[in-house]
């Protein structure tokens, strides 16, 4: 599915400095070092386990608000969008139990 940027939907991307050192957003489980090429993150990425249910989440979030379900008759329900946003939290809880920094909210 394709995302569009800031930019495609007329919008301006306020973006904050980076994390200050004392602020530490490092994932649960473990890390990896990817350096942001926007030099807005610290650059420590979750382990691919982790990663991958964060990614899964995603796309069974993405799945749900798909062009093929209206295809399919499949009507997306209150409750179904907030199960899907819950299950979104709870793979960012998992990951990151102190939370997002603010600029990725």
């Amino acid at each position: 599915m394709p995302r569009l940027k800031v930019t495609e939907v007329g919008m301006q991307a306020e973006m904050p400095g980076p994390a200050s050192a004392s602020e530490d957003y490092t994932p649960q489980g473990g890390f990896v070092v990817r350096k942001d090429p926007s030099a807005r993150r610290c650059g420590k990425a979750p382990v691919d386990d982790l990663a991958q249910i964060m990614l899964k989440t995603c796309e069974e979030a993405n799945a749900l608000l798909s062009k093929e379900q209206v295809s399919r008759g499949v009507v997306l329900t209150r409750a179904a969008l907030q199960e899907a946003l819950d299950k979104l939290r709870g793979a960012v809880m998992i990951v990151f139990p102190m939370g997002l920094p603010e600029y990725d909210l």
